[in-house]
């Protein structure tokens, strides 16, 4: 038993057309499909390096308390710590000591690496040339070197 309700409901359905594609449908499809692909390889670093999200929660803390969080997208944010835990060059990455007792020396070491991890961002920031070279993040390191070079 249809209501005349549900039937008008079907007869507007049936007046919908399907959307054209223009250049901004275009646009955002493409961003939302990078945009996944992008936060799939933030997650598989995330498994990767255990510090890596509270290195990242923590920076992103930092940059709301010094008011520039609105100016960063919050994707960038995080790959900017992805760059310092995938890119450690002259440093090793920020390690994850597991103690089997949860004791006062663990979390002493767990806040230890956090806040290296963090002040390798902080630095990252301070050192890298933002206006003469792009920051290129090198997953599974499938770019070599003279190919980075060439971009």
């Amino acid at each position: 038993m249809i209501t005349t309700a549900m039937s008008s409901f079907l007869l507007n359905l049936s007046r919908f057309q399907l959307i054209k594609p223009c250049i901004i449908s275009k646009e955002t499809r493409a961003h939302t499909q990078k945009f996944s692909i992008i936060k799939n390889i933030l997650f598989s670093v995330g498994q990767q390096f255990a510090h890596y999200q509270l290195v990242s929660r923590l920076f992103k803390r930092w940059l709301s308390s010094q008011l520039v969080l609105y100016h960063f997208d919050p994707i960038n944010a995080d790959l900017l710590c992805c760059y310092v835990f995938l890119h450690s060059a002259p440093f090793e990455p920020p390690k994850y000591v597991l103690y089997v007792f949860f004791n006062l020396k663990y979390r002493f070491v767990l806040f230890r690496s956090i806040l290296t991890g963090f002040c390798r961002v902080l630095r990252l920031l301070r050192d890298f040339d933002w206006i003469n070279e792009p920051l290129i993040i090198n997953f599974n390191h499938e770019l070599t070197s003279n190919r980075i070079k060439n971009k």
